[in-house]
């Protein structure tokens, strides 16, 4: 049908200096789809990161999607998105070698 959405955001300081982003989209089946989401560590635990996907999600749901997966929830980012009402789909230990990546998945 052609309604793939390219929903790709980033935050930046006044100077243009990245403060995060999110790489992130919606499909012809209206599932969305979150490939990758950061902050920048020197601008961590002062709410971007849950801005940005705050955001997402809002599109998402004007848009109709019922369904977020997130494809690359690590160890280290896992509680994140759990705080922000994303459960464990699946996990797939050492990958990358030394760390957990978990499919994650939160129902709007």
């Amino acid at each position: 049908t052609g309604k793939d959405e390219k929903r790709d955001r980033k935050i930046v300081d006044e100077n243009g200096e990245y403060i995060g982003g999110i790489v992130a989209q919606f499909d012809d089946w209206d599932v969305g789809f979150i490939e990758r989401i950061w902050v920048e560590e020197r601008y961590r635990g002062r709410g971007f990161g849950s801005r940005l996907l705050e955001n997402y999600e809002r599109a998402a749901k004007k848009r109709g999607v019922r369904l977020i997966l997130v494809w690359n929830a690590y160890d280290w980012n896992e509680e994140f998105f759990k705080k922000n009402g994303y459960v464990n789909a699946t996990t797939v230990d050492d990958l990358p070698k030394g760390h957990v990546n978990h499919l994650m998945e939160k129902r709007l």
